[in-house]
């Protein structure tokens, strides 16, 4: 693993304490009967979810340049479909708590996408610059 991939690890898994403890407070403020753990599995998936596309985008931009953008929407369609797949499950799982979680699900979404998005422009920029 190169250091500009070890520093995307080290941001991503600060992001990720950051929101949870962060979202455990509004949680208890807000939503008290929202469990805890369910945010932290939510939190875990973007974690994990976001750390292999990146790695596999890293790994694509090197090979072919040109195939960049197609591999990008590939697996950013990919991604959207897992998600969309969670989504359904869990609304389908547990009805009670459908509206919190995708109100939460949305907000991580945009965080994680815009997190990602920043990173791989951030990588691919200093490669191009090398």
């Amino acid at each position: 693993m190169n250091n500009k991939v070890l520093k995307f690890v080290l941001f991503l898994i600060l992001i990720s304490l950051f929101l949870f403890f962060l979202g455990m407070i509004i949680l208890q403020n807000i939503i008290p009967d929202f469990n805890i753990i369910n945010l932290a599995g939510i939190i875990a998936l973007f974690l994990i979810v976001t750390l292999i596309f990146h790695i596999l985008l890293v790994n694509s931009s090197k090979k072919r340049v040109n195939k960049f953008v197609q591999r990008f929407l590939t697996f950013t369609s990919a991604k959207l479909l897992l998600y969309l797949i969670i989504i359904v499950a869990y609304i389908f799982l547990n009805k009670e708590n459908a509206v919190p979680f995708l109100v939460i699900f949305l907000i991580l979404y945009m965080i994680y996408t815009f997190f990602e998005i920043f990173s791989i422009l951030k990588y691919i920029k200093s490669n191009s610059s090398e």
